[in-house]
């Protein structure tokens, strides 16, 4: 029992000894670490903050989406009242031009 006492003993002073010689490279990693962890956290706010932009521009892309499908079925419904009303009127002129060549034809 006596000899595992000390193999323990030894071993855990050896350890401490080893850490406390390494003390300032574990100090340096562990505020290393924390900074990062701090910059980790700062940019993971900043992703959410974001995010909750782009939903909202979003919903107002979508919003726009909606309006501007609507007013191009306006339009085209527009275009083609008008298209529809130049094509009567070309038929007419083109109605009267044959009839006026085939006057002077004959």
């Amino acid at each position: 029992m006596k000899l595992k006492t000390f193999i323990l003993s030894g071993l855990v002073g050896a350890t401490l000894y080893k850490l406390y010689d390494n003390r300032q490279v574990i100090e340096a990693e562990v505020k290393d670490k924390t900074n990062r962890l701090k910059q980790g956290k700062q940019d993971f706010s900043k992703a959410q903050d974001s995010l909750a932009t782009i939903q909202k521009e979003s919903q107002a892309v979508s919003k726009l989406g909606q309006d501007l499908s609507y007013q191009t079925r306006v339009f085209q419904t527009e275009v083609q009242a008008t298209m529809q009303e130049i094509n009567k009127l070309l038929n007419k002129y083109k109605t009267a031009k044959l009839l006026s060549t085939s006057d002077k034809s004959q």
